[in-house]
């Protein structure tokens, strides 16, 4: 499905999209801030995979959702919290003996599954750390937590060595100072702070985050959970049926989430890598009469696009993700000696073929 040719476009401002003679026409900005702008794309030569829209000023037309489709183009809207409000995907068809198979995981393959996303993740955060500042955290002690993770027996075992972690994890950020061109009146804008929020005592709410840092990492986590649906889509697999995160909750796919937890870490080695060669100014950033920080869209429209590099990494866990319930027959789950591993899966290689073209 990875195309390194196709980009990823974000729009802010006043967004219209409507489609004419054939050609897409995509309008951004304000006229009467003289920063309205015009891209014409057409069918032939499209190069773009995935739109992003910020905000909710604008229109989009019954044709213009047609040609996206036809282009299989995802179309994302993120509000300027870097909630993912909504987004347009190109439908494929999920064979009803897979949803059937999802759905009727024991809960000793569900442990099976989320073993290996949560090792994944655990691998992903060493690696982050070894990129950014390795003298913070030895090695050797992600090793550790990741033979606890071979030794859970229930998911909230599973969830705790997470969420130790997760801690560890982020006290190597915490107090890594921002490169700022010109100083922002608030210090604990200076530089990064611990992943938690003091306003919601969560990491999770992107409405209560006070850091710039987390604040860009909110958007490029709403991004990814869009790119991830989109992979869903194109290997056929269902994204309610989640095998860590709760199914008790009908506002959300919830394994989206799980495939989410072992690219975040990528994601946030990306953010950081970004902000230490680009000189941050305040006016990149407004913080409301909460204290909360929010992301002016300017510098979204940078950071937002740094996500579709991590489509091979999205592509392979994706991939091997499904391949538990497509094997080369589909007829039985695979035995107890099977692997996480796609290759040489006829029906994958068939379908990541078709999703490429």
């Amino acid at each position: 499905m990875y195309s390194p040719g196709k980009r990823l476009i974000v729009l802010s401002g006043n967004v219209d999209m409507r489609a004419s003679g054939g050609r897409l026409k995509l309008t951004q900005g304000f006229a009467f801030g003289g920063t309205l702008t015009e891209e014409w794309i057409s069918r032939g030569t499209c190069d773009v995979d995935h739109i992003v829209i910020l905000g909710k000023s604008g229109a989009i037309t019954f044709d213009a959702i047609q040609w996206l489709m036809d282009m299989k183009i995802t179309v994302s809207m993120l509000d300027y919290q870097g909630n993912l409000v909504t987004d347009m995907l190109p439908q494929e068809h999920i064979s009803p003996i897979v949803k059937k198979r999802q759905a009727s995981m024991t809960e000793t393959q569900k442990m099976k599954l989320a073993k290996w996303l949560i090792s994944e993740k655990i691998k992903g955060q060493a690696r982050a750390i070894e990129a950014i500042n390795p003298k913070t955290i030895p090695s050797e002690r992600f090793k550790m937590y990741e033979k606890r993770v071979k030794n859970c027996e229930t998911v909230r075992q599973l969830r705790e060595n997470e969420s130790y972690t997760a801690k560890m994890y982020w006290r190597a950020f915490d107090g890594m100072p921002l490169n700022w061109k010109s100083k922002p009146m608030q210090e604990h804008w200076l530089s990064i702070s611990g992943r938690v929020s003091p306003r919601s005592g969560s990491g999770r709410n992107a409405q209560n985050s006070v850091n710039p840092f987390h604040s860009c990492l909110n958007y490029m986590y709403a991004c990814l959970e869009s790119r991830m649906k989109r992979y869903c889509v194109a290997y056929r697999i269902d994204p309610d049926y989640p095998v860590l995160h709760s199914d008790s909750r009908t506002d959300r796919s919830g394994l989206i989430y799980d495939l989410m937890e072992p690219i975040r870490p990528s994601v946030d080695r990306l953010l950081y890598q970004f902000m230490a060669k680009t000189a941050l100014r305040a006016s990149d950033f407004f913080e409301t009469r909460q204290g909360v920080c929010k992301v002016m869209p300017e510098l979204a429209s940078k950071i937002i696009p740094l996500v579709r590099s991590l489509d091979p990494e999205i592509n392979r866990v994706v991939k091997d993700f499904a391949s538990y319930f497509k094997p080369r027959r589909v007829q039985t789950y695979p035995d107890d000696g099977w692997e996480f591993r796609s290759e040489g899966n006829d029906f994958l290689d068939t379908v990541g073929a078709v999703a490429e073209n």
